[in-house]
């Protein structure tokens, strides 16, 4: 019996490629990325339209902008990288990108909200200028740090125990990222003062510096992995950007993923924009409650990835994924009657179940989906495929500058108002609710319908890509 359990130990540690302290500190490089993506994501849109005074149409036409100059800059960041050789052999293909954009990306953050002090009502072509320049620059990093990220993950950790291991460790780590993203910037923000949305961005500056030190151990590129890149660089023929992207979305599963992952973005954009409106406008309560929210929020979130990890092992990731759309879609509704404190935190506390369940389900279909691709294409390119899920991700940034733009129009919503009337707050209810109802809904079924990797196939896949040597 000790040898049966000797020998199991042997081969689950043999499975491990790497040791569990570079599986905690590639894991914390989500952490990074899910703490700078939600600060802004929560704050930005509410501070230039409710703090700064800029007209909502300036704001949203700005947000449509950025969203779209993003659907250009992200695929062909990662385009540019795939092709990139330069530095392989001395820092690693992805490596130096990574630094590069991590550190810039905590730049631009602090500049979002160092905005010139002048009369907007008076010049509001100035401070729109300056608004769209920030946070095309925040993206723009953003995306050189993200996809040279991601696009490690399948090549370093290659292994169905070893990817479920280290996303389990992310999918933590992301939940406390965006803990500590709800949690430190309402300790400092006072709505109605601008001062006190600085401080609150210098202390996450601060912090995201500390974890982006931390992860330099596990999104390095040790020696082998260098030979790996290299030789598969050198076996790869440099295609046409579009060619590669018009392939990629014949693949009926990459697309199908596509869709319903930037549904769900859409979903979780909005409903996490949103949350400063909810607070200050519908439960007239200070900025602190919006951490209130979101503790119960994350511990269901963390509680359960164990669960939702297992179950995926067990019934397969598409049954985990589709679960979490269709949950997530029941309690989006129930948010339209939220008129309490009490309320919101028990909608909260369950939301983040059924989220914890797609965050598990995200990573690992992505990287199933990419290995399929490698399979048909008989080549790696992640660095395309990342880029093209942030291309059509980026409509989510689209999504939410014509959602909260039309609804504050045509619902007369007063920026920095004290209180709004009822047609005002049923638009916010409108604005947090059904069209994230709607989101989900379409994204679920979209996913349940056309993805077809069962657990017996991606196993499948994984064999004949090591037969082909195209998996390590």
């Amino acid at each position: 019996m000790n040898e049966i359990k000797s020998e199991k130990s042997s081969i689950e540690k043999s499975a491990m490629k790497y040791s569990s302290s570079t599986h905690l500190s590639y894991s914390i490089g989500q952490m990074v990325k899910q703490f700078l993506e939600v600060a802004f994501t929560i704050r930005v849109f509410f501070y230039y339209e409710n703090e700064v005074l800029l007209p909502v149409l300036l704001v949203g036409l700005g947000y449509i902008i950025y969203g779209f100059w993003n659907m250009i800059n992200d695929p062909l960041v990662g385009f540019l990288s795939d092709k990139s050789k330069r530095f392989t052999k001395r820092w690693g293909k992805r490596f130096p990108w990574i630094m590069l954009g991590v550190f810039g990306n905590i730049l631009a953050y602090l500049l979002i909200f160092t905005p010139p002090d002048i009369d907007v009502k008076a010049n509001p072509t100035l401070m729109f200028l300056y608004f769209l320049i920030v946070i095309c620059l925040f993206d723009g990093c953003f995306s050189l740090f993200t996809i040279n990220y991601y696009s490690i993950f399948p090549l370093k950790f290659t292994s169905e125990d070893e990817r479920r291991k280290v996303n389990a460790i992310k999918t933590i780590l992301a939940q406390i990222g965006l803990f500590l993203a709800v949690l430190i910037p309402p300790m400092f923000i006072e709505y109605g003062n601008k001062q006190s949305y600085l401080i609150a961005a210098g202390v996450v500056s601060f912090f995201a510096t500390v974890l982006a030190i931390s992860m330099i151990k596990g999104v390095k590129e040790d020696k082998e992995l260098k030979e790996t890149i290299i030789s598969l660089d050198d076996s790869r023929e440099h295609e046409n950007f579009f060619k590669n992207l018009k392939l990629a979305l014949r693949q009926k599963n990459f697309t199908a993923y596509v869709v319903s992952a930037t549904l769900f973005n859409i979903f979780a954009i909005i409903i996490m924009a949103s949350l400063p409106f909810l607070v200050r406008y519908i439960l007239k309560m200070p900025a602190e409650t919006e951490s209130i929210l979101l503790v119960g929020f994350l511990l269901t979130a963390v509680i359960s990835v164990p669960a939702w990890t297992k179950i995926s092992k067990k019934y397969g990731n598409k049954n985990l994924y589709t679960i979490g759309f269709f949950i997530s879609m029941v309690l989006s509704f129930l948010f339209l009657f939220i008129q309490e404190i009490i309320f919101a935190m028990i909608l909260m506390l369950l939301a983040g179940i059924s989220v914890g369940a797609l965050w598990v389900g995200t990573f690992l279909i992505l990287s199933d989906v990419i290995d399929e691709s490698v399979l048909i294409n008989k080549k790696r390119q992640e660095g395309i495929y990342f880029g093209i899920v942030n291309f059509f991700g980026r409509l989510e940034i689209v999504a939410q500058a014509l959602v909260f733009t039309v609804i504050h129009i045509l619902t007369g919503f007063e920026a920095g108002a004290s209180s709004q009337d009822t047609l005002a707050l049923w638009g916010l209810r409108i604005q947090i609710s059904i069209i994230p109802m709607v989101s989900m809904l379409i994204g679920g079924i979209i996913f349940w319908k056309f993805y077809n990797l069962t657990p017996e196939r991606v196993k499948s896949i994984q064999d004949e890509l090591k037969e082909l040597d195209l998996q390590k």
